[in-house]
């Protein structure tokens, strides 16, 4: 099977949470307590482990730091995505990013590595689409995004997107079956600006903008401006950040939903909001998720709690989703190094560690999935947990930086 860097191992496992509140205090050297000023290459894989598990532990995920590290394999190849909410979701190995350092393939910032794993370590525990970043959140993410920096131009040589300059993306020759396939850095096309002819395909429209059509034969036509506030809104787009309201008698540009208000879907209220239905009144009406111990409707269904580690109780309050060998019978939720066994009578039961049987169960046909960022060998057949592996070994390109 062709194995390729610019594939991540673990999306399953990216909690959707950023910035602000979640973790402990600022990033030290050797435990002085001063902040960091600069993080070396060398040190920052395993920094990057130990922020990753601090956030991991002080979101429920894990009881302890040291259970976090031993399950996941960030000390030998990580995802500035996994670890940060940004970046790409290249899982690049150690030694690869090393000689690609070394080779001026990637850039290397000590300085934003400090500042990135500052961030990583004080996470919030809340979904990211729900969470409202501030100011220092925002630098700790854009910090993140600057610790690796791709050199490779258009059509450089590459293994993985963490090479490719700007946005560019590795791409690869579909007919290769060799393990180590050499792909090349492709530039995305730039998005079409208003006035110019589209096709409804990519490259798509610039934003606050959508590619309109003709009435009378259905064809695409050209990038026209998305209708503002209080404008109609028949493609159902609009600007300024403006939603499109389906709750008159015509579609109209409104700005996103108070919690209370009517609603069809989560897109349509203020941030943090989602649409949930209320039996009280019969209809769907948006609402502000709780903070831990706040109100809930566990009837309701979906994500109604601020914090990942939550969930909605049947006392209708937002709580810690239950441990080992607690109860998960209704909700069918535990904390996230345990899963809600059938078998074991709604109880949360520990996920599978490397070299456990994982997959569907036979008789049960419960799913036992594995521990951290190990993977099944078969899921359908009760396989084994196995440790990630796959390009490791892969050389990096011979072919000299352009410019060098």
């Amino acid at each position: 099977m062709n194995v390729r860097l610019s594939l991540g191992l673990w999306a399953g496992l990216m909690f959707a949470a950023c910035g602000g509140g979640g973790g402990g205090e600022t990033g030290s050297s050797g435990g002085t307590g001063e902040p960091l000023a600069e993080v070396p290459f060398d040190d920052f894989y395993a920094r990057a482990e130990a922020a990753f598990c601090e956030w991991q532990v002080a979101c429920g995920q894990y009881g302890v730091e040291e259970r976090c590290a031993s399950v996941n394999h960030l000390e030998l190849r990580l995802s500035m995505q996994r670890i940060s909410g940004v970046g790409t979701s290249d899982d690049v190995p150690l030694d690869y990013m090393r000689e690609a350092i070394e080779l001026g393939r990637i850039g290397y910032d000590e300085e934003q590595a400090a500042v990135c794993l500052d961030y990583v370590r004080g996470r919030s525990c809340e979904w990211a689409q729900l969470h409202v970043l501030s100011e220092a959140e925002q630098a700790g993410q854009a910090a993140c995004a600057a610790v690796f920096t791709g050199r490779m131009g258009r059509n450089g040589p590459c293994l993985a997107a963490s090479e490719c300059a700007g946005a560019a993306i590795c791409g690869f020759d579909p007919t290769c079956v060799d393990a180590c396939c050499v792909g090349a850095c492709r530039v995305l096309p730039e998005p079409l600006k208003i006035g110019e002819a589209c096709t409804g395909a990519s490259p798509g429209c610039e934003p606050d903008s959508f590619c309109d059509f003709d009435p009378n034969t259905g064809m695409p036509t050209v990038c026209t401006a998305a209708p503002k506030l209080g404008q109609a809104c028949a493609q159902g787009l609009c600007a300024d950040g403006a939603i499109c309201d389906y709750t008159g008698d015509a579609a109209i540009c409104v700005k996103p939903k108070a919690p209370g208000k009517r609603c069809y879907g989560d897109s349509e209220c203020a941030q943090p909001g989602v649409c949930r239905y209320n039996e009280n009144v019969g209809d769907s009406l948006c609402f502000r998720p709780s903070a831990e111990g706040g109100p809930c409707d566990a009837a309701s269904g979906g994500v109604q709690c601020l914090r990942f580690d939550n969930y909605c109780a049947a006392n209708n309050t937002c709580a810690q989703k239950p441990g080992k060998g607690e109860s998960c019978q209704g909700s069918g939720q535990c904390k996230g190094d345990f899963f809600c066994s059938e078998s074991q009578g709604y109880r949360c039961t520990p996920v599978a560690d490397e070299g456990e049987p994982c997959g569907y169960s036979d008789p049960n046909f419960e799913l036992v999935p594995c521990s951290g960022d190990h993977f099944c060998s078969d899921e359908f057949n009760m396989g084994t947990c196995l440790a990630p592996g796959g390009a490791a070994a892969c050389p990096v390109p011979a072919d000299p930086v352009p410019g060098a």
